[in-house]
C-alpha cells in the first residue's frame, strides 16, 4: 500500500499517511489495473459506480421521507454543490478522491441504521476507509444507532450500539492489522506516529481562516446565487422550528419516528462536520473538506424539511403551487449553472496524453512541479512527480503551468529553469536551472 510520495519522502512511501483517500477506494482500482484495464479508465470506473450508489441510496431516503418527488429532489441536491473551483476541487463523482464514496457510505448507513443496523455500522466503518475525515460522523451515528433501538432496556441498546461500533471499526482493525504486518512493530509506531500528527493538524499548515470567511464560501459554493442559498438556509430552519412547535403543542403534523431519526441522524452529521469545518481556523477554504456531509447528509434535511414545509400549508393550494414553482425553478437554474461550468473550455484527456508522451521521452524517471497537474502528467508520462519545495536542489526537468498566468510563470523560470525542453499552449517544461 504504497503512494509515489509526493507530499512526504519524494519517492515509493508506504502507507502514506498524508493520504487519506483509504483502500475502499484504491483497492478496486488496483484490481482493475492488475487485469489489464486503462489507468484512466479503471479510475473512473471505480469512481462513477460510487456516485451511482451515492445516488441510488440517497433516493431511496427520499421516497422513504416524501415518496417519488422526494427521490427526486434527493438525488438533485448534490448536483447543486460546486466543488469545482481551484484550489483543491473536488472535480466530479469520477475523481480518484474518497469524498465520494465517503458519501455514498453515509448515505447507506442513514438508509440503514434503523433497519439494518449492523449492515449500517459496516456501511459507517467503510465510509471512514473510503476518506479518513469521515471519522467526524462517527459520534453521530453512534448516538443514532443508540436511540434508534427504542423500547428495549438500556443495558440492551448499549450492548447492541457496542456491537454496532465493533462492526464499525473492522475495517479500519484490519487495515490497521495489514501495516502493523508489513512495517514491523517500529515501521507501525512510527506511521502512527505520523499519521496523528497529521490528524490533528488536517495535513496542512500556514492558514488562519475566520468563521465569517467559513460561512461566506460555505453560501457560495451553490451552482445558485448566495443570497438565494441564505434565505432556504433560513426558510428551512424556520419550517423546522414551526414543525417542532406544533409538535410539542400536540398538533398533527409532527414527523413519525423512523422519519425523525432519518433526519435527525443526517442533521446531526451535517451540524457536526460543518461545525467542524467553520471553526477550525487553521483548514483552508476548501468546501472539498465538508463535502462528504453536504452530499450526503444535506439531501436527507432538505427532503424532509420540503415534507414538513408541505404538511403545514396542506390545503392552500397557492402556497403549494408557489413552493413548487420555486422549487423546480431553482433546480432548473442549478441544473443550468452546473452544464455551463462543466462545459467551460479545458484541457482534454487526449491532449494531455499527448504532452505526457513528449515528456516520456526526456531523460530521467522524474518530473518536478508545483501541486496542480504534475500528478497526472507524472502518471501518464511513466514519471515520479516531485515537488519543487521538497527537491530543491534537484536536476530533474521542472513543470511550469501557464495556466498559473504569464507573470507567475516567468519567475518560476527565473528560480527554477535553464534552458526551455518543452512548450504547449498550457505548459512550459524547462530543463533545472
Amino acid at each position: 500500500y504504497t503512494s509515489d510520495g509526493i507530499l512526504t519522502v519524494g519517492g515509493p512511501d508506504m502507507f502514506d499517511v498524508r493520504i487519506s483517500t483509504g483502500p475502499t477506494v484504491l483497492l478496486p482500482i488496483a484490481a482493475l489495473l492488475g487485469i489489464g484495464v486503462e489507468p484512466v479508465l479503471a479510475g473512473r470506473i471505480v469512481g462513477a459506480l460510487y456516485y451511482g450508489v451515492l445516488l441510488a441510496a440517497l433516493a431511496v431516503l427520499g421516497s422513504r421521507l416524501a415518496g417519488r418527488w422526494g427521490a427526486l429532489v434527493a438525488a438533485a441536491v448534490p448536483l447543486t454543490l460546486n466543488s469545482m473551483p481551484y484550489p483543491s476541487p473536488l472535480q466530479g463523482p469520477t475523481d480518484i478522491l474518497g469524498e465520494v464514496p465517503a458519501a455514498a457510505f453515509l448515505a447507506l448507513f442513514l438508509a440503514n441504521f434503523t433497519r439494518h443496523p449492523l449492515a449500517a455500522a459496516l456501511a459507517l466503518g467503510l465510509a471512514v476507509q473510503s476518506k479518513t475525515l469521515a471519522v467526524v460522523a462517527v459520534p453521530v451515528a453512534l448516538v443514532a444507532l443508540f436511540v434508534a433501538t427504542q423500547g428495549e432496556q438500556v443495558r440492551v441498546r448499549l450492548g447492541r450500539t457496542a456491537l454496532a461500533a465493533a462492526v464499525a471499526a473492522a475495517p479500519t482493525l484490519l487495515f490497521e492489522l495489514a501495516k502493523l504486518l508489513t512495517l514491523g512493530p517500529g515501521g507501525y509506531l512510527e506511521s502512527t506516529r505520523a499519521l496523528y500528527h497529521f490528524l490533528r493538524s488536517g495535513g496542512q499548515s500556514g492558514y488562519s481562516v475566520s468563521v465569517g470567511e467559513k460561512l461566506v464560501k460555505l453560501a457560495d459554493s451553490w451552482f445558485l446565487p448566495w443570497p438565494l442559498v441564505v434565505a432556504v438556509a433560513l426558510g428551512g430552519l424556520v419550517v423546522v422550528a414551526v414543525g417542532i412547535a406544533r409538535r410539542e403543542a400536540g398538533g398533527a403534523h409532527g414527523p413519525d419516528r423512523p422519519d425523525a431519526f432519518v433526519a435527525g441522524a443526517a442533521g446531526g452529521i451535517l451540524a457536526l462536520w460543518l461545525g467542524w469545518w467553520t471553526v477550525s481556523s487553521g483548514q483552508p477554504l476548501w468546501i472539498r473538506h465538508p463535502s462528504p456531509a453536504l452530499l450526503a447528509a444535506l439531501p436527507v434535511v432538505v427532503v424532509f424539511t420540503l415534507a414538513r414545509g408541505v404538511a403545514l400549508v396542506r390545503g392552500r393550494r397557492a402556497v403549494v403551487a408557489g413552493g413548487a414553482a420555486a422549487l423546480v425553478a431553482c433546480l432548473a437554474w442549478q441544473a443550468g449553472a452546473h452544464i455551463a461550468a462543466a462545459y467551460t473550455p479545458a484541457e482534454t484527456l487526449a491532449e494531455q496524453r499527448a504532452f505526457a508522451d513528449r515528456i516520456r521521452d526526456l531523460p530521467g524517471d522524474r518530473l518536478r512541479g508545483d501541486w496542480g497537474d504534475l500528478p497526472s502528467l507524472s502518471v501518464l508520462a511513466g514519471k515520479h512527480a516531485v515537488l519543487l519545495d521538497r527537491d530543491p536542489s534537484g536536476s530533474s526537468p521542472v513543470l511550469l503551468e501557464r495556466v498559473w498566468g504569464e507573470e507567475a510563470v516567468r519567475a518560476a523560470q527565473e528560480e527554477w529553469c535553464g534552458r526551455t525542453l518543452l512548450l504547449s499552449e498550457r505548459y512550459l517544461v524547462c530543463e533545472a536551472g
